[in-house]
């Protein structure tokens, strides 16, 4: 066969392939027909109701719903260029909260708990180098997607589950500019460097995000990652500095009449989170009606040494697997996976100093509910003794169970129970809750 009989038989196969993979696209959804050509889509409702039925400040009830839609594009798939990576999320969330009101816990018995808000709250790009051996991301990044992460907390309700409280970084709902670099050199070490804006309130916008440069923070985390037996287990150390100016705590007292020491660390949780300027101006006017407010506001900062340049602290986690049903079948996820969590940071700018947390997860504990996952956990935060709480900390304990009822919706009850809610005196809060997610 000539160069010519060659020529035309390579373009009929093309063009019978491109033939048959239209043929193919009609009988696919919109979704499906975008996945072939390298764009991915995902939307889901995630939402949580809790009653806190005993205890903390007071009975009542709460309702938090989060809506979002994540596009990302494989820029190689879509005939773009090689090894990249975009990623773009929007989120919107709505409803009230238990914890302030009625449980009057610190951790958040839901990690939902915020105020309302819709926003892009991530848009990315990576690209990868030497076989993804090396990687590097950017953009405005949830920190929390790569570091201090644990394989057996996602089933949680607790806000303290899925991110170590003594940590400032930007996460959900409250993401910011970043960039990341990852190294994994082999299947058993990785090597995590990250430098995000050094607000610890995040940006709720793009416009403020790139509004103003503040901190940095910046966070190193090496992995070791390992098998005992088959069975797979992480080891993740972090280390993470914040160049942001903090307030630092004072010890609240109520000798004075008319000191109001909820106004305080009120007050103090805006300032600290904040900083100075127009901001710290907002916060002090709230209380402007307040005789007590100069007298507070002096107190906390304790003028004489009110701001320090920096905060610092380190964190570890851990999970390992324990059992798995079919070892044989890597895809299969059924199986017994324990936590472990640690975290410190200097006690003079941060209301929680220490925190330890752990659990389990089992994922097809029931016969014939092979995706089920039930899990039980315990979460303790130690708190400052500069915060000028009445307790020295706060713990929660919570037992799930996450029934995957259809491929598109979980249902999920929750218990639990907190001791010393908001390090008060207050009896301890306990809660039930129903949570869910669907997937569409």
């Amino acid at each position: 066969m000539n160069t010519k009989h060659k020529l035309m038989a390579a373009a009929a196969a093309l063009g019978c392939a491109l033939g048959a993979q239209a043929q193919e696209e009609e009988t696919l959804n919109l979704r499906e027909k975008l996945s072939l050509r390298g764009w991915e889509v995902e939307a889901s409702y995630v939402f949580d109701a809790t009653w806190n039925v005993s205890g903390g400040l007071d009975t009542g009830n709460g309702f938090r719903g989060d809506l979002s839609i994540g596009v990302e594009v494989d820029t190689e798939t879509a005939g773009w260029w090689n090894n990249g990576t975009f990623g773009l999320t929007l989120q919107a969330e709505h409803g009230n909260g238990v914890s302030t009101e009625f449980s009057g816990d610190w951790q958040l018995l839901s990690g939902l708990d915020a105020d309302d808000f819709a926003q892009v709250s991530q848009f990315s790009y990576r690209h990868d180098f030497l076989d993804g051996k090396l990687w590097l991301k950017g953009g405005k990044l949830d920190a929390n997607e790569d570091f201090a992460t644990t394989e057996y907390t996602g089933g949680f309700s607790t806000g303290s589950a899925a991110l170590p409280p003594t940590i400032p970084m930007p996460t959900s709902p409250d993401q910011d500019l970043g960039l990341v670099l990852g190294f994994e050199p082999n299947e058993h070490f990785s090597l995590l460097a990250g430098v995000f804006q050094g607000n610890p309130d995040g940006s709720r916008s793009v416009g403020q995000a790139l509004h103003s440069l503040r901190g940095p923070m910046v966070i190193i985390e090496p992995q070791l990652h390992y098998e005992i037996k088959g069975l797979p287990g992480t080891l993740r150390l972090g280390y993470w500095w914040n160049g942001e100016d903090y307030a630092r705590l004072g010890q609240i007292e109520e000798e004075e009449e008319g000191f109001d020491a909820l106004a305080a660390r009120a007050l103090f949780r805006s300032v600290a989170a904040t900083g100075f300027g127009i901001n710290y101006a907002n916060a002090l006017a709230s209380f402007a009606a307040q005789e007590a407010a100069t007298r507070i506001t002096a107190r906390i900062l304790n003028e004489d040494d009110g701001m320090k340049d920096h905060a610092q602290g380190i964190y570890g986690t851990w999970n390992q697997l324990l059992y798995k049903e079919n070892r044989d079948d890597a895809d299969d996820a059924q199986g017994l996976g324990v936590f472990l969590q640690g975290a410190w940071t200097d006690g003079d700018t941060q209301e929680v100093d220490r925190y330890f947390g752990g659990g389990l997860e089992w994922t097809g504990a029931i016969p014939g509910r092979d995706e089920d996952v039930i899990g039980l956990g315990v979460f303790h935060t130690y708190f400052a003794k500069a915060a000028g709480y009445e307790e020295d900390g706060e713990t929660i304990a919570e037992l799930y169970y996450r029934a995957q009822l259809r491929p598109w919706l979980a249902l999920k009850p929750t218990v639990q129970y907190v001791v010393h809610p908001g390090g008060s005196s207050v009896d301890n809060a306990l809660a039930f809750g129903f949570g869910g997610e669907i997937s569409f």
